[in-house]
C-alpha cells in the first residue's frame, strides 16, 4: 500500500488565509458566535486539506479523506488535464491527473505526480499508455 498526499496550489493557500482572516476579524470585533462558526469551519477546511490523499492498494485506488474506491481492474486511462474545476474535485492543486474509470472520472493532484503515474500504470495492465 502506498500512500500520496495531494499537492496544495496557490488557490488553496489563498482560501484558508481568507477563511482565517475571517475568523480572526470576528473574533477581534466581538462577533462570538460568527468567531465560533469560523473556528469551526477553519479547523473543518484544515482538517480536510491536510487529510486528501491517494491510497494505491493491490486491489484499488483508494481516495481519502471521502472521495471514491476504485477497483484498479476498472481504470482505462490516466492523463494529465487542462480543465480546471475549482472545487469539483478531491484535489488541491489546478493541475491535476484524469483518472478514467468504468463510465466515470475523477480528478486528483499527487505531489509526486510521476511516481503515482508509474505505480498506477504498472499496477494497471488495462489502462491506455
Amino acid at each position: 500500500m502506498m500512500t500520496y498526499k495531494s499537492k496544495m496550489g496557490l488557490w488553496a493557500y489563498i482560501y484558508i488565509v481568507f477563511f482565517l482572516a475571517l475568523t480572526v476579524y470576528f473574533w477581534l470585533t466581538g462577533d462570538l458566535l460568527a468567531g465560533a462558526i469560523f473556528t469551526g469551519v477553519c479547523a473543518l477546511l484544515l482538517w480536510f486539506f491536510l487529510n486528501i490523499s491517494y491510497v494505491l492498494t493491490q486491489e484499488e485506488l483508494l481516495v481519502r479523506p471521502f472521495g471514491p474506491s476504485i477497483p484498479l481492474k476498472d481504470i482505462t486511462a490516466v492523463d494529465a488535464h487542462g480543465k480546471y474545476h475549482f472545487m469539483a474535485s478531491p484535489a488541491l492543486s489546478l493541475k491535476r491527473l484524469r483518472i478514467k474509470y468504468k463510465g466515470s472520472e475523477v480528478f486528483i493532484s499527487p505531489k509526486d505526480e510521476a511516481l503515482f503515474v508509474g505505480e498506477l500504470k504498472a499496477r494497471c495492465e488495462n489502462i491506455i499508455r
